[in-house]
Order: C-alpha cells, then structure tokens, then sequence
C-alpha cells in the first residue's frame, strides 16, 4: 500500500523496478492461505470457468504449504460457501469463446439486439471476456460494425469457433469501463421522463 512500483514490459518480458517490497518471496499467514484455499476451492467448483489445471496446481501447492493445520478450517469455511456460475445462456458460450480467444480465432455470432428485437449474424475477433453486474460480456471487433463492440453473453443465440485468425486489428482497442458499461454515443437520444408523484420509485 502506497508504494509506487516501476513496470515496463516488451519481448513478452516484465521488468519491475522501485520493488524491494516484493524482492522477498511472501510468506503467507494461515488466515491468508486459508482464504485462499477456500476461494480457489470455489473457483474449482464453477467447472468451466478459468483453467482448471492451474487452478487444481495451486490449489495443491497451498494444501501442501499449510499441512493438516488448515485443512480441518477449510473443509468448515467451504461448507458454508454457496457458489453460483453464469447462468444457462452466459456458460453455454463461455468455453468456445475462452478456447477462441485464447488460439486468437474469428468467431461467428448470432446475436440478438434487444433494442431492434432482432437476432444478427456477425463475425468477432475475440479481446477480452469479463463478468460485470453479475453478467459476461465479450468484447471484440465486429467486422460487421467495423468498430469494437460489446456483446452479453445471456444475448448470445449461437457462437461457432472459426478456423480463422481472429487477431484485432491495429485499431481495435478495449473500452475503458471505468464509467460504467453504457456510455452514451453523440446521436443516441436523450430522454427525460415526466414522472407522477406516484412513479417516484422509478427513480430508485
């Protein structure tokens, strides 16, 4: 905590600078470890999400490193944990789009726009999958909008991995979400609703 730490990173190298913080390996508490078994043991739990060998490595790297002085506490913590994935339509694409994104393959998408009520056709160069307000979205280069686009995983109809190098190309560049997944574009249209005294818990 509020220490500054130098990175720079090329040739697929990171180097770390100002870092005597961290020139040490960490040592962890059993209070921390335990935490992190526990969250890697729900990470396990939700099947296939992120990659269950490295998941499953760390997991028996940590178990090892505390001994049977966790394990008893673990079991106990793990029991009262209730994990819950995406839900149907958002983990039905999940692993096709992680597999896509992670060999840099095209993907074609049939897509339903909510507000046309339309279901579209469009291939994606994957860049990054996340989860946001308890959704998934994908974001990635729409050859059909010629620009990136954001698409939630519960709106997507089919996905089909394509033999096709899905690289973005040089102008694709992520969305900062810092303010939030909708940002407003110059034409979209501005609405002000006129609300009854009654309606004023539409705006809650």
């Amino acid at each position: 905590p509020d220490d500054l730490i130098e990175a720079e990173w090329e040739t697929g190298r990171i180097y770390l600078g100002n870092a005597e913080t961290i020139a040490r390996p960490l040592r962890l508490s059993l209070d921390e470890a335990l935490t992190l078994i526990v969250a890697l043991r729900a990470i396990e739990a939700t099947g296939e999400l992120g990659d269950a060998r490295v998941v499953a490595s760390t997991l028996a790297k940590l178990e090892q490193a505390t001994g049977s002085h966790a394990q008893p506490l673990a079991d106990a913590a793990g029991r009262r944990i209730r994990v819950e994935v995406a839900d149907d339509e958002e983990s039905l694409h999940l692993p096709a789009l992680q597999r896509a994104l992670a060999e840099h393959r095209r993907v074609h998408l049939h897509y339903l726009v909510t507000s046309r009520d339309e279901v579209t056709r469009r291939d994606v160069d994957p860049m990054r999958l996340f989860a946001h307000d308890g959704h998934w979205y994908l974001e990635a280069y729409c050859h059909r909008a010629q620009d990136v686009r954001l698409f939630r995983l519960d709106r997507v109809q089919s996905a089909q991995v394509l033999d096709v190098d899905g690289t973005p190309p040089p102008q694709a560049r992520e969305r900062d979400l810092d303010a939030g997944i909708f940002q407003p574009e110059g034409h979209d249209t501005v609405v002000t609703p006129d609300l009854e005294p009654s309606a004023r818990w539409g705006v809650d």
